[in-house]
């Protein structure tokens, strides 16, 4: 009897601010893999660094600024910024991969 009406609004908020991440989350994984596979593991621990900091600091502005539910909404957009570095990263990493097969293949690589 301890769980109020208002008490399921807030939980509703909470976990419709959670599902914003869900595609970057998702989307994010995959790239993982692609970096990884890569061997380009640096990439990720620079990720990480940014991710952490990043949760940090959203954390403590967002639930000043909606309270509780602020911290679901600042996950999200740390998966948000996580997955926009994964794919500028990756996509780099894939056009020099493809840059240095493409001059190994005409003789020019090392």
């Amino acid at each position: 009897g301890a769980f109020l009406k208002r008490d399921t609004q807030l939980v509703g908020q909470v976990q419709s601010r959670y599902l914003l991440q869900v595609p970057f989350y998702v989307s994010g994984i995959f790239l993982v893999r692609l970096i990884s596979a890569l061997k380009a593991t640096h990439v990720l621990m620079w990720g990480t660094m940014i991710s952490v900091v990043l949760n940090v600091t959203l954390n403590y502005l967002f639930i000043k600024w909606m309270g509780v539910a602020g911290i679901a909404l600042s996950t999200a957009a740390v998966y948000l910024i996580s997955f926009l570095y994964l794919s500028i990263m990756a996509a780099r990493l894939v056009n020099l991969n493809t840059r240095d097969c493409a001059a190994m293949s005409t003789g020019q690589g090392s």
